[in-house]
């Protein structure tokens, strides 16, 4: 008999494939399912296991911590990836597909920043008609070259970084050359220009004629200098409502999603702006015509 997750509301313990997870759930309406995954932590400012907290959005999320940092106090981040003997981004794939099973879930967004999104990506690519929308993110490990990088290389078991180099999941830029299966919107700070030219570039570059109709690439700047939090949280909850209301998730759709999305609020505005003018309008109708009443010697109450 298959073994089952039982996945309960909020928060937590999962065992599936020998591996315990840390989970928060959170249902709600309609059949899809945004798989929150978190980037690196300061383990001086937050404890593990760590949520991703949830977004202000109409559908049911879980948050997913990395069990890969409770083997070592000083790990910073290693991308859900596992230790030595361990590809644990292949059991958390089984994972979700086991509770979009249960939950009867029909369509699944992974959603994460930086080694979030690294991881959200790697996902999404393991599972077919997915949307992966990630800021930020980490495309090539070695390149990165952090010291949270060697450092789960060490606990992969390969000598130094040329070594891990020849790990699958290091580089997602060979996997992604391939024909997709899945989707993605990346997002990008034009003032990280680390992840911008020594990632997204080459991560760009790496996508086939073929599925380009697949990937979306939004590269702005939304007021904050560097990498962290560079794609504010508002840009995710965007793309995601965008999603959620598309029934289609190649390029074209969600575009065209978008556009209409940004008209209805922009309709929306609009008409608040004249019904706020028509208010001042009758407001100052009002204040003319107490100014006469009170002139002519007429009393008005």
């Amino acid at each position: 008999m298959a073994s089952k997750v039982n996945l309960n509301n909020g928060r937590s313990s999962i065992y599936w494939e020998k591996v315990k997870f840390e989970v928060d759930f959170k249902p709600s309406i309609g059949g899809d399912l945004v798989v929150l995954l978190h980037g690196a932590l300061n383990r001086e400012k937050r404890r593990v296991p760590f949520f991703q907290p949830f977004l202000p959005i109409d559908s049911s999320q879980i948050s997913i911590s990395d069990p890969t940092l409770e083997c070592d106090d000083l790990l910073e981040s290693s991308w859900f990836l596992g230790g030595e003997n361990n590809d644990l981004i292949l059991t958390l794939v089984s994972l979700i597909k086991q509770i979009k099973f249960e939950k009867g879930f029909e369509r699944i967004i992974f959603v994460g920043g930086s080694a979030g999104g690294f991881a959200s990506l790697l996902c999404s690519s393991l599972i077919s008609n997915s949307l992966a929308i990630v800021g930020s993110p980490q495309i090539d490990l070695v390149e990165h070259g952090t010291h949270a990088v060697s450092k789960l290389a060490q606990m992969k078991g390969f000598t130094d970084l040329n070594d891990f180099r020849q790990y699958t999941y290091s580089k997602l830029t060979e996997i992604y050359s391939k024909p997709l299966e899945n989707y993605v919107v990346c997002m990008v700070s034009n003032n990280d220009t680390k992840h911008l030219y020594k990632h997204i570039a080459p991560f760009m570059l790496t996508i086939k004629p073929e599925s380009i109709n697949r990937v979306i690439f939004e590269v702005g700047f939304w007021g904050i200098f560097g990498h962290s939090g560079s794609v504010p949280k508002e840009e995710y909850v965007k793309w995601i409502n965008i999603a959620l209301h598309s029934r289609c998730w190649d390029s074209k759709s969600l575009l065209e999603a978008s556009t209409t999305m940004e008209n209805i609020s922009s309709n929306r505005s609009d008409t608040l702006e004249n019904k706020f003018e028509s208010n001042n309008d009758l407001q100052i109708s009002l204040n003319i015509s107490q100014y006469l009443l009170s002139k002519s010697g007429v009393n008005n109450e």
